[in-house]
């Protein structure tokens, strides 16, 4: 497989967990811990805040598991060739000299 379709799922997986589903799941975790602690300040979330946070959960598992299964399916359908430097017949190989 190429460098890019491993990039693919590794920003696939990661970047989604990252930037939707982890902040506002540890946001309403602390949250919620803060009603039971005095020396906290204390934090109740409305409704619609909740919900809201849910949604960006929800939005970002789609999106995760869509571009984690484009990324898997693109590394198993891609064509496996010998790199240049495996090949023992160099006359397919071209090297020039010069960059003009």
């Amino acid at each position: 497989p190429s460098f890019g379709s491993i990039l693919d799922l590794v920003g696939a997986s990661t970047v989604t967990l990252l930037t939707f589903i982890f902040p506002p799941y540890f946001y309403m975790k602390l949250s919620d811990a803060s009603i039971g602690k005095k020396e906290w300040t204390q934090r109740k979330l409305p409704l619609w805040e909740r919900i809201y946070c849910w949604a960006l959960i929800v939005i970002g598992l789609a999106g995760g598991a869509c571009a984690t299964y484009t990324a898997v399916r693109n590394i198993f359908s891609s064509s496996l060739s010998v790199p240049c430097y495996l090949m023992g017949d160099t006359t397919n190989v071209t090297i020039s000299a010069g960059g003009h």
